[in-house]
């Protein structure tokens, strides 16, 4: 499920930047400029195009307060779970994985979870 997800949404490396962060904080509202400072990105423009691709796709939204937007995860459970799903994993390991650097079965389209150290000594019967 999350190798579908990212790879169906995050075609850009600043899309795949934004799903981790949001993957971070799900139940949180944000505002532009904080969003490119998180992601430590130079562009603001380049931000606001990707969060608009993400949220043509329903998977964020968008919100006025006092005439100030803010974006946050999509309300509906069905968009929420892949975020849910991708706060699973390091960033480093899915950026790795996001590169093509290595292949990690955990992150096939079963969506299984990757194990910690003690449940891969246990598999190993350690």
């Amino acid at each position: 499920m999350v190798a579908k997800f990212v790879r169906k949404h995050a075609d850009t490396r600043l899309k795949f930047d934004l799903l981790f962060f949001w993957s971070q904080y799900p139940n949180a509202k944000f505002t532009l400029k904080a969003i490119t400072h998180a992601l430590n990105c130079r562009r603001r423009i380049d931000v606001e195009d990707a969060l608009e691709a993400l949220i043509e796709a329903e998977l964020l939204e968008k919100h006025l307060h006092r005439e100030l937007p803010f974006y946050c995860v999509a309300a509906d459970p069905e968009k929420r779970q892949p975020f849910l799903q991708l706060s699973k994993y390091s960033r480093h390991q899915l950026r790795r994985w996001y590169e093509g650097e290595i292949e990690d079965p955990s992150l096939s389209e079963t969506g299984s979870a990757p194990m910690n150290d003690q449940a891969w000594q246990i598999s190993q019967g350690m």
